[in-house]
């Protein structure tokens, strides 16, 4: 008698499993069925976080998790900060606008431009965004240092031109 009971014991702990397993795959199988990943992971302090992409001239650009609430300015100190030659006066945040149905496809896309020279000017945090799921931010070039470089390699060229025609005269 003891024998039986622990044997219906064990059989309906292996029902249970396989059942559990099967409305697992089921769940799983829906999940991998949408077109898109999701677009916010568990962190390992249990906070959410999301993916954004920061593009242009920073120290480190890339795509990077990004805790909930994080803003602009917190982005650019994960990416290591601004380059010398960042224009910080014209920032853009390229944001992906609602979707179009149930199969999950983007939207509108939005530029938003911001100036983060006036938010060190000022200290007004009004003027930082708070980045969303999948923006891009695109931090340009300013054109002072555009035109200094453009000097800089000219200044240079010179320089050779002039040794080369020093060695020429000394030689003839």
């Amino acid at each position: 008698m003891k024998k039986r009971t622990q044997l219906k014991f064990l059989m309906s702990i292996v029902i249970l499993f396989w059942v559990g397993n099967l409305f697992g795959q089921a769940y799983q199988t829906d999940i991998t069925k949408q077109n898109q990943a999701s677009r916010y992971v568990l962190g390992d302090n249990k906070n959410i976080q999301f993916p954004v992409n920061i593009l242009g001239l920073v120290q480190k650009p890339g795509q990077y998790l990004v805790p909930y609430r994080t803003n602009l300015i917190t982005l650019v100190a994960f990416a290591g900060g601004f380059r010398e030659d960042a224009k910080i006066s014209n920032i853009k945040i390229v944001r992906h606008v609602g979707t179009n149905g149930s199969n999950g496809t983007r939207g509108k896309t939005r530029v938003y431009q911001v100036d983060v020279e006036k938010y060190f000017d000022k200290g007004d945090t009004r003027q930082i965004p708070q980045l969303m799921p999948d923006d891009t931010i695109i931090v340009s070039g300013s054109t002072t240092k555009t035109v200094n470089k453009i000097f800089d390699y000219v200044g240079k060229g010179v320089m050779l031109a002039q040794l080369y025609f020093l060695i020429r005269v000394a030689n003839d």
